[in-house]
């Protein structure tokens, strides 16, 4: 009997190893053996819209009006600029105006709204960053109160716009703290893991300049960090006004828009975390001679417009003779009158960085800032905020009209 048990089993054995071969290799009826499922189309392109809260300060004829905020046309909204405290290494509560209950109601459209903290003017005490990033347990501090200070407040994420880890003020020097370039990559990657929990968005505003980003950033720590970098890819000459120049180049010489895509490209950051940076403003030039009015003439800083300081005007303000614009073909555009010349992005330059975006599968286009652009709809005649509505349009979005 035993004998004939242990032949049982062993046939019963061999009997369901051949059925698991048949199961294996013989799809049932109800198998699906078509071809797999595409992937999931990727996200809509961000259109990330910094607002200037010193746009209240303005005089009354250049004063951004509240009431003029777009409701729909931008994904994101960031308020600039939040201060560090050089005491706590916190941000400072003082920092924020009165026009943030404005802003926030933004969220009611749908649209995501951010606070920057930074900026040029907070990062003249670059010294005050450096020590609460490469501190560890400051750090962890200055994580613990930014969670407080956005829930506190009703924002949705924090922007870093530091300028720059090492290269303080936009100057890489031999005796600046090269610790901040990695304590920077950790200050991210802990942030990162702190806003998690509380679904807080994390991006950067960074330069676009190869020369600061070689010795400020680790691009690939950086991009891995971070939920999307914002590129500002504006301001090439750096702040010098010594010769006319295109201060915000597509493509053309080095250096460009493009050619900033492609170094942190490069460098391993994922095209979907690249938002490109537009202005909405204009650089000024007074020339040496009238007629030298193209670029590469010498210059000096042009005079000072309604936005209270000297090389630099509002679009609203330079959109006025569209039939006079010179264009160098795929770098950018230029305007000169008498002594005059301003470099600017028009509907044209702005949506052929647009086309590059998408056609790039890159995050998106960020604007600096919302209240440079013809907010009123009354100074260029091309509809409330042109170059916005140029952005999306470049970009597929949907064309939504502002009242």
């Amino acid at each position: 009997m035993e004998k004939i048990f242990i032949a049982f089993v062993a046939a019963l054995l061999l009997s369901c190893s051949h059925a698991q071969e048949v199961t294996s290799t013989t799809p049932s009826p109800s198998q699906n053996t078509s071809t797999p499922a595409p992937p999931p189309p990727p996200p809509p392109a961000k259109v990330v819209c910094y607002y200037n809260k010193l746009s209240q300060n303005r005089s009354d004829a250049t004063k951004f009006n509240l009431t003029d905020l777009p409701k729909s046309l931008c994904t994101h909204v960031i308020y600039s600029f939040a201060t560090l405290d050089p005491s706590s290494l916190s941000i400072q509560n003082g920092s924020l105006g009165s026009d943030l209950e404005s802003i926030l109601a933004l969220k009611q459209e749908g649209v995501k709204v951010i606070l920057s903290l930074g900026g040029r003017g907070d990062s003249l005490e670059s010294e005050k960053f450096s020590r609460m990033v490469n501190n560890g347990k400051i750090r962890t501090e200055f994580i613990r109160s930014t969670v407080r200070f956005l829930r506190d407040h009703h924002f949705q994420g924090l922007d870093i716009n530091w300028e720059y880890p090492v290269c303080w003020n936009g100057y890489c020097s031999k005796n600046r703290k090269h610790a901040d370039r990695n304590n920077f990559v950790n200050l991210l990657g802990e942030l990162h893991k702190g806003f998690v929990f509380y679904n807080l968005s994390l991006s950067v505003a960074v330069s676009p300049l190869q020369s600061i980003a070689d010795e400020a950033y680790d691009i690939a720590g950086i991009a891995h960090n971070v939920d999307w970098v914002n590129l500002m890819t504006f301001d090439y000459t750096n702040g010098t006004f010594v010769e006319t120049a295109i201060h915000s180049p597509f493509k053309g010489p080095p250096p460009s828009t493009v050619d900033t895509v492609n170094h942190w490209l490069l460098k391993g950051a994922h095209p979907r975390k690249l938002v490109v940076g537009i202005p909405t403003f204009g650089r000024t030039f007074t020339l040496a001679k009238p007629e030298w009015n193209v670029p590469g003439k010498p210059a000096t800083k042009g005079a000072a417009t309604g936005l209270n300081e000297a090389g630099i005007a509002a679009y609203f303000e330079i959109c006025t003779e569209p039939d006079n614009y010179q264009r160098e073909k795929d770098i950018g555009s230029y305007i000169s009158k008498g002594d005059q010349w301003v470099s600017l992005d028009d509907i044209k330059d702005v949506q052929l960085k647009a086309e590059y975006i998408k056609n790039s599968t890159l995050g998106g286009g960020m604007i600096w800032t919302l209240d440079t652009d013809d907010f009123s709809g009354t100074s260029c005649k091309q509809g409330k905020y042109p170059l916005i509505q140029a952005l999306r349009n470049g970009l597929g979005l949907e064309n939504k009209a502002e009242a």
